[in-house]
C-alpha cells in the first residue's frame, strides 16, 4: 500500500482519511484461476474546484485475493488520481503529480526478499507509460513491487466516461525463475526462490486492451483466487479532517464483477461494507461512500448529497442482479 503525504502539509491532516471497504458477502469459489471487473470512471478530479483548498489524494484500492495452503495475500489494481515520475526499474520513492493513473502493488509485510517478484510486460514507452519501481514503503523494511502510470489515463467526465476493465489470469508455474523480478532493501537485483505462479495483470481501457503485467505469486499463498474475499473495493480520500470533501469529487461505477474456475463464470453479486476507516474518531466529513442502482456498485466522494444518499454503515449490504453466461470461454 503506498503513503502519499498531501501538498501542501494540512494543519488538519490527524485524522485525514476516510473511506469505506466492499467484500464479497456469501460466495463460496473452488479453483478460482480469473477474475475481472469494470470499472466506468465519470469523474475523478485532479484540481480542487475551491481555490483555497489544497490538492488531496484519492484512490480506488480495489485488492485481488490468493489463496493457497498458507494464509492468503493480495495484490492491487488501483485507481487514483495522481501518475508518477522515475526511471525504469527504480528503487526508493516516486514523485508524483495530479493526473487520473492507475497501480498495481504487491506488497507483503515480512516476505522475504526472494518471496514475489513482477515483471512489466509492456514497453514502457506506449501510450500511459507504465513503468516498474520498487518501493521500501514508508521506510518500514518491505518492498512494494509496484506498477504504476507515468503519464494520466485521460479525463474523464459524465459524457465521455474512461472505461477500465481489469482481468486476472492464472498462468504457468515456475521453480526458482530466472530473471530480475525484485529487489532487495537496498536496491540490488535478487532471485526469486521457490514455487510460484504467474498471475497475468491485464487492463482494457476505452476498448484497447493492456498486457501490463506478470505477478510471480508463491504458490503455497496464490495458487488459486480467494474462494471467499476474491476481490475488496476500498475506498482511500484525504480532506476529511478539514471537512473539505467536496472540493474534489469521484464518481467510479463497477460492474461486470464475475469469477471463474475456467469452466464458468460467476456473478459477485452480493457484498456487505466490512469497515469504514477511522469511524468516529475525528473524521468530521461524511461526503462519501457507495450507491448501488441494482446492476452496479457505486463509489462516490465530494458531492453534496453524499452525506444523505451514500451510504458508509458497517455491515450493510448491496444486491446485484448480475447475470453472465455459463461457459467461461
Amino acid at each position: 500500500m503506498e503513503t502519499v503525504m498531501d501538498t501542501p502539509a494540512s494543519p488538519c491532516a490527524g485524522s485525514d482519511t476516510a473511506g469505506c471497504m466492499l467484500q464479497v458477502k456469501g460466495f463460496s469459489g473452488q479453483r478460482l484461476t480469473q477474475l475481472t471487473w469494470t470499472a466506468q470512471i465519470s469523474e475523478y478530479d485532479t484540481v480542487p474546484a475551491v481555490n483555497c483548498c489544497p490538492f488531496k489524494i484519492r484512490i480506488e484500492f480495489n485488492s485481488v485475493g490468493f489463496m493457497g495452503t498458507r494464509e492468503p495475500m493480495y495484490v492491487g489494481a488501483m485507481i487514483q488520481n495522481v501518475s508518477h515520475q522515475f526511471g525504469d526499474d527504480a528503487f526508493g520513492e516516486a514523485a508524483s503529480f495530479p493526473a487520473l493513473g492507475l497501480y498495481f502493488s504487491s506488497l507483503q509485510q515480512n516476505f522475504p526478499d526472494s518471496g514475489h517478484g513482477v515483471e512489466l510486460n509492456i514497453s514502457p514507452n506506449k501510450d500511459f507509460q507504465f513503468g516498474r519501481m520498487f518501493e521500501n514503503v514508508d521506510g518500514m523494511g518491505y518492498i512494494g513491487k509496484n506498477i504504476y502510470t507515468r503519464k494520466t489515463v485521460g479525463t474523464p467526465t459524465v459524457a465521455k466516461p474512461i472505461v477500465v476493465q481489469w482481468t486476472v489470469t492464472k498462468g504457468s508455474t515456475v521453480v526458482d525463475p530466472v530473471g530480475n523480478y525484485s529487489k532487495s532493501k537496498v536496491g540490488s537485483w535478487v532471485r526469486l526462490s521457490g514455487k510460484f505462479v504467474k498471475w497475468k495483470f491485464a487492463v482494457r481501457i476505452n476498448g484497447v486492451t493492456y498486457d501490463v503485467a506478470d505477478y510471480y505469486l508463491p504458490i503455497e499463498r496464490a495458487e488459486y483466487i480467494l474462494d471467499t474475499d476474491s476481490l475488496v473495493l476500498h475506498q482511500e480520500y484525504f480532506g476529511t479532517a478539514c471537512q473539505i470533501l467536496r472540493a474534489q469529487k469521484g464518481t467510479i461505477r463497477y460492474t461486470r464483477l464475475r469469477a471463474s474456475d475456467g469452466n464458468q463464470w460467476y456473478p459477485l453479486n452480493d457484498w456487505w461494507l466490512r469497515r469504514r476507516i477511522n469511524d468516529g474518531t475525528g473524521n468530521l466529513d461524511s461526503h462519501f461512500g457507495w450507491r448501488s442502482d441494482g446492476n452496479s456498485l457505486i463509489s462516490s466522494v465530494g458531492h453534496d448529497d453524499d452525506d444523505t444518499n451514500s451510504v458508509r454503515d458497517e455491515g450493510y449490504t448491496f444486491s446485484l442482479h448480475q447475470v453472465v453466461r455459463k461457459s467461461a470461454h
